[in-house]
């Protein structure tokens, strides 16, 4: 289930997919000796009164940093690449949250110092003084940062969650999946396991014969692994043939050759094709070849008891965009803070961060 207050770590990780797929090395680092990050601190925007500066931004970024990368909190190239990529989405992030916090605080809603020292041990893990002073928080800093983040998922579970639920009844997952179905990509591909002979002689002529000859022995019985020994025992194949029999091919019905799907399709586990001559990709050369089915898949459309929890999952993360999106409204508007405001604040070429 999706929450849009915290879709900063979804953007985060992949910000950080791009950077290493930019380089061998996570974050495209490239050390520098004794490196530091030069704040630009400044008032970065106001909430109901209270101030949200750049170093705020930092410490919230810090915390995500230090819970998805722990192994480069002492890397500064690092960090500041984080920062650079996440610095605006962090600081709407934290806008929203002071909403809500504000809302919080209206509402009286609180959370306890043991669920606070829970959610911190599982961020930081047993060692969690060591771990903090690593990430560069104090436990104080720490505390209050969980408090906050608790508050918001109880209240957002409140006002956003629980009216989503409502709105999920089982009639409109019933018309998602009808919807569903109509979509022809939603069907399922029909597989198939198989396995090909491939018969090559001196001549097309005698590659026919030898293959005619290998499909009667399948025919009355012949195991498939005995196959190649049967035809070698019989002197069937000439002294340039070759006889193969592949490992079995698992495809569904858009990965099959074309040589090979008019031949699929008409046969059901257990059934051998024809012989048939087509020219070999891996050598050019015309060859016979007769395919075997192992296990065969028909395409069909997914149940709607397979697809139900699916659909509702779905359905469910959409009502709690569109209830986020309409609560965070709801909240500018009573706390009175219009984008043209928050604007003023930041001049255009403002960089919060240097590397030295």
């Amino acid at each position: 289930m999706k929450n849009k207050f915290f879709a900063c770590l979804s953007l985060i990780l992949m910000n950080l997919s791009i950077l290493q797929a930019a380089s061998n090395e996570p974050f495209s680092i490239k050390r520098r000796g004794d490196s530091k990050i030069i704040i630009n601190n400044r008032i970065l925007a106001r909430v109901n009164g209270k101030p949200i500066s750049t170093y705020d931004i930092m410490k919230k970024m810090d915390m995500s940093f230090f819970r998805q990368f722990p192994e480069y909190a002492s890397a500064p190239e690092a960090r500041f690449q984080y920062y650079q990529y996440n610095w605006k989405p962090t600081l709407s992030d934290v806008i929203d949250k002071e909403l809500i916090l504000a809302d919080a605080q209206e509402s009286k809603i609180e959370v306890t110092n043991g669920d606070v020292r829970q959610e911190i041990e599982s961020s930081f893990g047993p060692n969690t003084i060591a771990n903090l002073d690593k990430a560069g928080f104090t436990f104080e800093e720490a505390s209050k940062i969980m408090q906050e983040e608790l508050l918001i998922r109880r209240l957002v579970a409140g006002r956003v969650h629980v009216k989503s639920l409502r709105q999920v009844t089982p009639n409109r997952i019933r018309q998602a999946y009808e919807e569903y179905i109509k979509d022809p990509a939603n069907a399922r591909l029909t597989q198939w396991a198989y396995r090909t002979v491939t018969i090559k002689e001196h001549s097309l002529q005698k590659t026919e014969e030898t293959a005619k000859k290998a499909y009667q022995y399948l025919m009355e019985g012949i195991p498939l692994d005995k196959l190649v020994s049967t035809l070698k025992e019989h002197k069937i194949v000439g002294r340039k043939g070759t006889v193969t029999v592949s490992n079995v091919i698992k495809q569904n019905e858009k990965e099959i050759s074309n040589d090979y799907r008019g031949f699929l399709t008409l046969l059901d586990k257990g059934m051998y094709s024809q012989p048939f001559t087509h020219k070999s990709r891996s050598t050019s050369s015309t060859v016979s070849r007769i395919l075997f089915i192992e296990q065969k898949t028909p395409g069909s459309i997914p149940s709607y008891n397979e697809m139900e929890s699916q659909l509702k999952e779905k359905l469910l993360d959409q009502e709690i965009d569109k209830g986020t999106d309409e609560y965070l409204i709801k909240l500018r508007q009573h706390y009175h803070i219009r984008q043209s405001d928050l604007d003023d604040y930041l001049p255009t070429d403002y960089q919060p961060f240097t590397m030295k």
